[in-house]
């Protein structure tokens, strides 16, 4: 799916809500994209407005669905001051590749950062960089079978 050969692809920039409807259309119509889709991202969104954390970890990016949900709703949740971020850690570097993209047209890169490799190793890198101090909320988006 490339988001950016869309019609309205403008209509797409800046729009986290625009693209996660492309998104859904995209895997209602076209292929099936395994994200969370709309029926748990209202779930999603309106427990990240209602509790408003500040540091999210999301382990399994995917293609940035639930990223850009989430950076939105922590966006719409925090006041002015507040410092706010999200982790979403992908270990396929296509996947990762395709999530930044999206998070970067969503306008979301300033609350958004998508790390490639092993959860594990990344977080261990994070806390010891000191960029890590704190999870507010640990959002896992694996695979099943894990």
């Amino acid at each position: 799916m490339d988001i950016k050969q869309q019609a309205d692809a403008l209509r797409l920039q800046g729009s986290p809500s625009a693209i996660l409807q492309a998104m859904d259309d995209f895997s209602d119509h076209q292929d099936l994209l395994i994200s969370i889709g709309s029926d748990k991202a209202r779930i999603l969104k309106d427990m990240v407005v209602k509790q408003k954390p500040r540091v999210i970890v999301e382990l399994g990016s995917y293609v940035g669905y639930s990223a850009i949900l989430l950076g939105e709703s922590m966006r719409l949740a925090a006041s002015g001051a507040e410092a706010i971020h999200l982790w979403s850690l992908e270990y396929n570097p296509g996947f990762a590749a395709i999530a930044n993209e999206l998070v970067a047209i969503a306008g979301l890169s300033d609350v958004v950062t998508v790390i490639t490799g092993a959860a594990e190793a990344s977080l261990r890198k994070l806390v010891a960089d000191k960029q890590l101090v704190q999870i507010d909320l640990l959002f896992l988006d694996h695979d099943e079978n894990l």
